[in-house]
């Protein structure tokens, strides 16, 4: 489920949308369009109707749509669930370039 957020237009198609870690308080701003922001407000609402956040968010980091989904930031998410020698998709994108 995707949780409650605030959000700011910065002009006819995009928005920043705002979600504060629930662990560390630190604000994590992300954006997107304003089609995306109303298919995140209907998952929001509508959980088993609405699109997967990887189905709306398609361009957007796994850390970047988990802090839309649960707040939690990519800093206390590496902190709360260590890696242990498993890449995720982020690592594998820093390796290619």
């Amino acid at each position: 489920m995707i949780r409650p957020f605030e959000y700011e237009y910065l002009d006819d198609h995009t928005v920043v949308v705002y979600t504060t870690c629930p662990s560390c308080g630190h604000v994590n701003c992300t954006e997107v369009s304003r089609e995306q922001l109303w298919e995140l407000e209907f998952a929001a609402e509508n959980p088993m109707k609405g699109k997967l956040i990887q189905n709306i968010l398609p361009d957007h980091s796994p850390s970047d749509r988990e802090c839309l989904v649960s707040g939690v930031c990519s800093t206390c998410w590496d902190s709360m669930f260590p890696k242990h020698g498993v890449e995720d998709e982020d690592d594998r994108e820093e390796d290619e370039e």
